[in-house]
């Protein structure tokens, strides 16, 4: 077994004493759950480049010997899925049905490695409805809705922001914060009743369904009976989804939820945020379309930071078949580098707040170099592990 790196991941602020990058490996496994897809269209390249990171933290945990546990949930239960069955005349299920299909035919062709466990909301109400009703005497009822107590002040903790910053963030994320009565704007329901063209469900609370963080929560205790190593997904989870999944943990178990939790920023185009709203979305099916290849698709992607911000654009494909050509040509004449070298730049790089682009960087300055490798299988097979890249399949 490989030596523990440091620093890989970063946690996002849980509470005032967490402010710190931590290391996922400290108990030498992996424990993650993901947050995945509202199956109401189809997965953007925002989606693909969030679940490309942790892909690679999840790749980079087997390299070192260290098993996983991998959760991802598909939330097919929620506002945008009805909203759209309205918009269409087609049904909520068969858009689910249909979505959910390409989305996994996406990241096989992708490379993705699939989660151990990988539920829609759905199929996981028993564990739903049991946790909503623990909640009921931290619950409160509205008219149709029954909202959970929610604790402001740690939750400006959990996020650093105020309480002004986050009534807006859940005004413009589907919250209700002017709804009159509520004990505070920030508190979320964690059941409602059901419009007639929605399912439902018998509860303590009267029949209807779930609100969605209580659906996190639930489905990721079925899998986790303690507290996880990690909870993942994009910044904008940072608040209302993962402050609230954390407190509503809190107070279910009276224990965190996950030790640490590791955002991937955002991804824009044309300017803006990418976001069904300003229709600026670039689709994985627009990227398939193009027919660029695995390969391409994911050095392009993964080229770029996960901490920062970044704007999409398809010159990134085209840098990346660059980069590929470069690779590939180098396992051709012989001097692509050995493992020695790549375990070099892993221990500098990958192993260092999990940075995937500056590894790349790396690697090619190593290809720079045109130093003879007579051995190459081994360090094709190392970057087939680690990054998905099939430089066999191109040579």
């Amino acid at each position: 077994m490989k030596p523990v790196p440091t620093g890989v991941g970063t946690v996002a602020i849980r509470d005032s004493s967490s402010k710190k990058n931590f290391n996922p490996f400290l108990n030498k496994k992996l424990d993650i759950y993901v947050c995945g897809i509202t199956p109401y269209d189809a997965a953007h390249v925002g989606h693909l480049f969030t679940y490309l990171i942790f892909d690679t933290l999840i790749r980079t945990s087997l390299d070192l010997g260290f098993p996983v546990t991998y959760v991802q949930n598909i939330t097919d239960i929620d506002d945008p899925l009805f909203e759209r069955a309205r918009d269409t005349g087609e049904t909520w299920q068969t858009i689910a049905e249909t979505q959910i299909e390409k989305y996994q035919q996406a990241m096989i062709y992708l490379r993705l490695l699939p989660p151990n466990h990988f539920y829609s909301v759905t199929e996981s109400m028993i564990e739903i409805k049991e946790a909503a009703q623990k909640l009921e005497s931290s619950s409160y009822a509205i008219e149709d809705a029954q909202y959970f107590q929610s604790n402001a002040e740690k939750l400006g903790a959990f996020t650093n922001m105020s309480q002004a910053e986050l009534i807006e963030l859940v005004r413009q994320r589907g919250g209700d914060p002017d709804t009159l009565g509520k004990f505070s704007p920030l508190d979320p329901k964690i059941w409602l009743k059901s419009a007639q063209d929605e399912p439902a469900w018998e509860s303590v609370f009267g029949q209807g369904r779930p609100g969605w963080h209580i659906e996190c929560v639930a489905i990721a205790n079925n899998y986790f009976p303690d507290t996880f190593d990690v909870q993942g997904g994009g910044n904008d989870l940072i608040f209302p989804h993962h402050a609230m999944c954390e407190q509503m943990n809190q107070v279910l178990f009276n224990r965190p939820l996950a030790r640490g939790f590791m955002h991937v920023e955002l991804v824009g185009y044309q300017g803006e945020k990418m976001s069904k709203s300003l229709g600026n979305l670039v689709f994985i099916e627009d990227l398939l379309d193009r027919k660029y290849s695995a390969n391409v698709i994911r050095l392009g992607l993964l080229a770029q930071d996960w901490r920062e911000y970044w704007e999409f654009d398809y010159q990134i494909m085209d840098f990346a078949g660059a980069r590929l050509n470069k690779w590939t040509q180098a396992v051709n004449d012989s001097y692509f580098p050995s493992v020695k070298v790549l375990r070099t730049i892993f221990n500098e790089h990958l192993y260092n707040d999990l940075n995937i682009s500056m590894t790349l960087a790396a690697v090619d300055a190593q290809i720079d170099q045109k130093n003879i490798e007579l051995e190459q299988e081994s360090s094709i097979n190392l970057i087939s592990n680690l990054f998905g890249i099939d430089l066999s399949f191109e040579v």
